[in-house]
């Protein structure tokens, strides 16, 4: 961290991003969100434009998926650090009203935006009234007033036939909504324990708790999955389909256990920030050495796990990543990991990651419904991701300059103190 005295030279990227409504600026996260949304990006492409592609380039794409992971963690250990601070530290938190009116003006604007300009401008979006099969996005279309007013106040999730209308990556945002509501619950109950609970545990108490719930719904998926489910055509309905078991797939049921890990990163990070636990030097190397090799087994163990768990053995993985990002901040320097992800254009992608991730899907769309996609193997495939990006990143910079900065601008920030 900078003296009041020491000065840094800014970069573009820098001037462009808004001060954080709570704490200081953590090296290397705008990175992380960079890796992320390229990641998911790369998967559609794999999915959507090239689904019967096979070699190893393809399955790593496959792999892309799991920056949403990535995102889901990022949210836990970010949104909770406030919560923790103030439970462990005696800082101030955010009240629950300015913390959801905050999340608003960083959820909302964007997407509806985004939403109505793939609806009415692109015709890129996808309709209640045809199944998406989780191949073909060349059905998109404008949406009705119906399909629009569902999409617009994020309920196609929660309700079985608009599963995956309007933009279809937005299903996660309805999760993350659920988690925003979750919090100041969660906070509350926490600071209740810590009246009779040691601090720490009270603090740990809800990322148990969600870790439970996500841990629990997937065995619930492994289990209640039909017969048949090794067919990809099933295994889809039952998971993203019409259907209620789609619901539970796409909500915090399934997936809390990744915000959970976050979380109880967010309450490490918090001890050693504040120096309730001093890491020294060998101490820190042998945590890192410890987390490479528990990344390398997460690797291994992914082949190993039901289908439906590899999220939360990749969660784990980008746990630890994080991490490893964030210790040796903590220990007075940036590590060298996160050093890499300061880089000027992962940062920027970083900086616009949302918008990329709410406009790339109607672009695939917009891109296939006119004919407009290499045919191929590797070469194609490394061309129709040059191609997306290409016209993504313009997209969301727009957005991001006219729309988000904006909103951004308007977040109340909390004082620590």
């Amino acid at each position: 961290m900078l003296r009041e005295d020491e000065t840094v030279a800014t970069t573009p990227t820098e001037e462009l991003i808004p001060s954080p409504s709570w704490g200081d600026r953590l090296e290397g996260i705008e990175g992380l969100r960079g890796l992320a949304a390229v990641s998911v990006l790369i998967t559609h492409v794999r999915e959507l434009m090239h689904p019967d592609a096979v070699g190893v380039i393809f399955t790593l794409a496959d792999r892309g998926r799991h920056g949403l992971t990535l995102f889901f963690v990022l949210s836990g250990f970010l949104l909770w650090r406030p919560f923790a601070a103030a439970l462990l530290v005696g800082k101030r938190p955010p009240s629950g009203a300015r913390f959801l009116r905050n999340r608003g003006l960083r959820i909302f604007p964007a997407y509806l935006v985004v939403l109505l300009l793939a609806s009415l401008v692109l015709g890129a979006v996808q309709l209640s009234s045809l199944q998406f099969d989780g191949r073909d996005t060349t059905t998109a279309s404008t949406m009705g007033v119906t399909d629009t007013l569902v999409s617009l106040t994020f309920l196609q999730t929660l309700i079985p036939q608009f599963t995956l209308t309007g933009i279809q990556p937005a299903w996660s945002l309805t999760t993350e909504l659920t988690f925003y509501l979750l919090l100041p619950v969660m906070f509350m109950a926490a600071a209740t324990l810590a009246k009779r609970l040691p601090r720490l545990t009270a603090a740990l108490v809800p990322a148990g708790l969600l870790v439970a719930i996500g841990l629990t719904g997937k065995t619930w998926m492994v289990m209640a999955a039909p017969d048949d489910a090794s067919k990809p055509a099933v295994r889809f309905a039952f998971a993203w389909g019409h259907e209620w078991s789609a619901v539970v797939c796409r909500s915090i049921l399934v997936h809390g256990d990744l915000f959970g890990y976050g979380m109880a990163a967010a309450v490490v990070y918090v001890m050693l920030e504040n120096g309730r636990w001093v890491v020294h030097r060998r101490a820190l190397a042998l945590a890192l050495a410890a987390g490479i090799v528990v990344a390398c087994v997460v690797i291994a163990v992914l082949a190993l796990v039901p289908r439906y768990f590899t999220d939360s053995v990749m969660g784990v993985g980008c746990c630890v990543l994080l991490l490893a990002v964030l210790l040796r901040r903590s220990a007075g320097r940036p590590s060298a990991v996160a050093a890499a992800l300061e880089s000027v254009p992962l940062r920027f992608v970083g900086l616009v990651s949302y918008s990329v991730y709410l406009w790339h899907l109607p672009v695939i769309s917009w891109l296939q419904k006119h004919g407009w996609q290499a045919h191929g193997g590797t070469a194609a495939f490394a061309l129709n991701v040059a191609l997306l990006l290409g016209l993504v990143l313009p997209l969301a910079t727009v957005t991001y300059l006219i729309v988000e900065r904006p909103a951004l601008q308007m977040k109340a920030r909390v004082r620590q103190g």
